[in-house]
């Protein structure tokens, strides 16, 4: 097996340059097009890895470098594929040891994520450093942001020519000034250029450096690296989820957020016990299947708060209740019920922020839980880079609120299980984390978001990044309320967390709920804005049987289904977009394989 100190993956090198003259313990080879081998090669496609490599030698005169050439022309663009970068870091593994690889290659929209975090990671738990920049277009790429990768990347903000600066995020390490460098081009030419890979080529000098010193693995380089850089501390932006294991529940109040958790409850992944409920609400002593008029959900008998027994849960779970308080004029209903839960040792899951009802430096914080995205959650500084993410993204979107956007999405996430889909969700209701659902954005009634709007996008835009690194071939994500606004008497009228959810996970598809009671020219609207603002194309028109008129629901009209049918007739007649009716047989499953042929389209 062959020893390197570097090796450069690029477009080549040639040594017949005279900048590399002086140099020796150079190797030049080409990464065939089939991936199976590699010959002898002095040609650089661009003057790109001649360069690369002559900032190296620059620096390492002695150092052996290997310049292995991963890129080909293909329709008059120099590319290096996916693939091919995989087989050759393969390739490496198995042929080579060598202590830094130096990537000039970076992939924006990774399709086979889990290969290339195989064997990256392998190659990192041997020891190899790999430096892999970031898109010149200032977005994340690939492999830069994995933890174990030092990833650079280009602060225009940064004066010209200071010293880089390292940070602890595990997806951008390092940022360095937008620096000009004067370097060997082709033909004998010199050349003044800028770019990240030039930056990368002085990271794996250092890296290298480091490793000399006694670094054994890119962990103790970057530890290392940050006295020789400037340190800058990152916020480590982790999602807010429960820290207790919910076995058994008893939930409070039974209202439009419980809902779905009763017609479901067969997915949570714990035992409901028992559902309570006021004695004034007038559901006390009725079952769910008679409230909801519906004998598939499972029955539960609501009982009276007042009578509720402690020793047959671990967990309570709280609805939207502070409207309670302000219905019935009472504000030591919540109050007292959480006491007693405190008193009793039991966790508490709340759709709201309680905090507010008790001193919270008095409580074991281990036991509480309401979803949240404050300031404790916001991003390393990644200079407002985004993610992209190869996988297909779905949203469901709405028209209008209470129209079952959150059953629809609990429809096709059972339903993709059923096809084996590797699936991955971002929803909006504060139940989302009791479904095992991999990630919640809390924007709905009563929302608990805490940053700005730019910081929103950000953060949903990181949740997509995570799902596309577990290997989802599919992420659905699901909002609130209706789309853009009906009208503009009040700020709150305007949908802008709707606009920052929908810009963080840019959806290729939408599946647009609508009440059979919409304006046509506003379900038009809602269209083309979904298109306009993220390319997200709308593929099907979902009717919801809960459209609004007046505030009565149409449901309740006696003639609902003559009405229902009439109106989704004329509907097909204007839309040219597929249209069916939430509870329809099959429903989950049509979309699903509308949205497959779609990807492979």
């Amino acid at each position: 097996m062959k020893t390197y100190d570097i090796i450069v993956l690029d477009t080549g090198i040639d040594l017949r340059h005279i900048a590399l003259s002086k140099y020796d313990n150079i190797d030049s080879m080409y990464f065939t097009k089939n991936g199976e081998d590699i010959v002898l090669d002095n040609t650089d496609l661009t003057g790109h890895g001649t360069a690369v490599t002559w900032l190296i030698k620059n620096k390492l005169p002695s150092a052996h470098v290997l310049s292995l050439r991963i890129f080909d022309i293909i329709q008059d663009e120099v590319i290096c594929t996916e693939e091919r970068l995989i087989k050759a870091l393969e390739y490496i593994e198995l042929n080579y040891k060598v202590k830094v690889i130096n990537l000039s290659s970076c992939i924006s929209q990774v399709r086979n994520m889990s290969e290339l975090k195989k064997i990256t990671r392998r190659l990192a738990n041997k020891g190899v450093v790999i430096v892999s920049p970031h898109h010149n277009n200032h977005s994340l790429s690939y492999p830069a942001s994995f933890e174990w990768v030092i990833g650079v990347a280009i602060d225009t903000k940064m004066v010209r020519g200071t010293k880089k600066v390292i940070t602890n995020d595990g997806v951008v390490n390092i940022f360095d000034s937008l620096r000009q460098y004067q370097i060997p081009q082709k033909n004998n030419y010199f050349e003044l250029k800028t770019g990240v890979s030039f930056s990368c080529s002085e990271v794996s000098v250092d890296a290298y450096l480091q490793i000399q010193k006694g670094a054994k693995n890119v962990f103790d380089v970057i530890e290392n690296l940050k006295k020789v850089y400037t340190y800058q501390p990152s916020r480590l932006s982790i999602p807010k989820s429960p820290q207790f294991v919910i076995k058994k529940a008893a939930i409070f109040p039974f209202n439009k957020e419980i809902r779905s958790m009763v017609r479901f409850s067969y997915d949570l992944p714990f035992e409901i016990v028992d559902i309570y409920d006021l004695k004034y609400s007038l559901n006390v002593g009725y079952t769910t299947k008679s409230i909801l008029q519906d004998d598939s959900v499972p029955e539960f008998t609501i009982k009276n708060i007042d009578n509720i027994v402690w020793n047959s849960f671990d967990t309570l779970i709280l609805g939207c209740t502070k409207e309670l308080s302000l219905i019935y004029k009472n504000y030591l209903i919540l109050k007292n019920l959480i006491v007693s839960a405190i008193e009793h040792n039991k966790n508490i899951y709340s759709f709201e922020n309680i905090s507010d009802f008790f001193d919270i430096k008095e409580l074991n914080k281990n036991k509480l839980f309401y979803p949240e995205v404050n300031e404790d959650q916001l991003l390393p500084n990644r200079g407002g880079r985004f993610a992209k993410t190869a996988a297909t993204v779905v949203g469901v979107y709405g028209t209008s609120s209470m129209q079952g956007k959150f059953t629809l999405q609990l429809e096709l996430r059972r339903e993709a299980k059923k096809m084996g889909c590797n699936l991955g969700h971002i929803a909006t209701e504060p139940s989302t984390l009791l479904f095992g659902i991999d990630y919640v954005f809390p924007m709905g009634y009563n929302g608990t978001i805490y940053i700005r709007e730019e910081e929103k996008i950000l953060y949903c835009n990181d949740l997509i990044r995570k799902l596309s690194e577990s290997n989802c071939e599919l992420i659905l994500v699901g909002s609130q309320r209706e789309t853009i606004p009906k009208q503009f008497e009040n700020i709150y009228n305007l949908c802008t967390n709707t606009y920052a959810f929908l810009q963080g996970t840019k959806p290729d598809y939408a599946v647009l709920m609508i009440s059979i009671n919409d304006d046509y020219d506003y379900i038009k609207r809602t269209i083309n804005f979904l298109y306009a603002l993220t390319k997200t194309e709308t593929i099907a028109l979902v009717v919801s049987p809960f459209g609004t008129k007046q505030n009565v629901k149409v449901k309740n009209d006696k003639n609902y289904d003559e009405i229902n049918k009439e109106l989704i007739k004329k509907m097909k007649s204007v839309f040219e977009i597929p249209i069916f009716t939430l509870g329809e047989s099959g429903l989950a499953r049509k979309l699903l394989e509308m949205i497959a042929k779609k990807r492979k389209a």
